[in-house]
């Protein structure tokens, strides 16, 4: 199956990270693009609209939550589907990325890159 009409935004500043994903998304047809800093992601997210994006929280410059406020507050991205990935396991940092309006909140210790495709395969 084709996923090519959809697009996925990874933000991630871990290289390793988004270089695993790179391949899982190329092996599964699926169209992307990734960010390495928040507003890197700002800009994209502009010019390319995603249909999901797959947001880390630990970013260099604007911090995942950062991102999600200002994604969140602009009509025109606000209806886009974001899924906060993240080593960050607290109840505390869930509970904020949800008020913010995360549809998701995934700890990358708990997901394998295949389990996180099936996820956006049966998203998309």
């Amino acid at each position: 199956m084709s996923y090519s009409g959809q697009k996925i935004l990874l933000v991630d500043d871990d290289q390793s990270f988004r270089e695993l994903y790179n391949a899982a998304f190329r092996l599964n047809g699926i169209n992307f693009s990734m960010a390495a800093k928040g507003t890197e992601a700002i800009e994209k997210i502009k010019v390319d609209k995603p249909d999901l994006i797959l947001l880390d929280l630990m970013l260099p410059d604007l911090s995942g939550f950062g991102v999600l406020k200002i994604l969140k507050q602009n009509p025109k991205t606000a209806d886009i589907k974001v899924w906060m990935i993240t080593n960050l396991a607290e109840d505390a940092d869930r509970e904020q990325a949800q008020s913010l309006g995360a549809d998701d909140y995934l700890v990358k210790a708990n997901y394998t890159p295949k389990q996180v495709i099936e996820k956006i395969k049966n998203f998309l």
